[in-house]
């Protein structure tokens, strides 16, 4: 963790998904708002329940569910995709306000984490619309 936390070199990229960061929220308010600065909280860690008992939860219904619950664990699959975007933006609102080791830290955590569940969800999505 401290060669992470040392590591310059990834103040390059960091600074490349800055700035995609400050396209994709513009506003400060925006970023306030996916903060959760109104509310003395961060709002990240809260909405990241959604996506992932989401997808929990369409796992569980594949499994067990059999054809009958086909649809629910579709719309469980839809629901969480929906809930990633809010989570996955208040995550850079967040992260945008780290510096340093934490930045760099978060860069790498959170992209070796998050990155691989995206396309995890593609072929039972793709299952689903045949």
């Amino acid at each position: 963790m401290h060669r992470l936390q040392d590591a310059a070199s990834l103040d390059r990229p960091a600074g490349v998904l800055d700035r995609v960061a400050d396209t994709a929220l513009p506003s400060p308010r925006a970023r306030s708002v996916l903060r959760g600065d109104q509310l003395g909280q961060a709002l990240h860690p809260l909405l990241t329940d959604f996506p992932l008992g989401a997808w929990t939860c369409t796992s569980l219904l594949d499994l067990f569910g059999g054809r009958r619950a086909r649809g629910a664990a579709t719309g469980q699959l839809a629901f969480g995709l929906a809930a990633a975007v809010p989570t996955v933006l208040a995550g850079l609102a967040e992260w945008q306000t780290a510096s340093g080791a934490a930045r760099r830290v978060g860069l790498v955590v959170r992209g070796r984490e998050q990155a691989p569940r995206w396309p995890c969800t593609r072929p039972r999505w793709r299952s689903a619309h045949r």
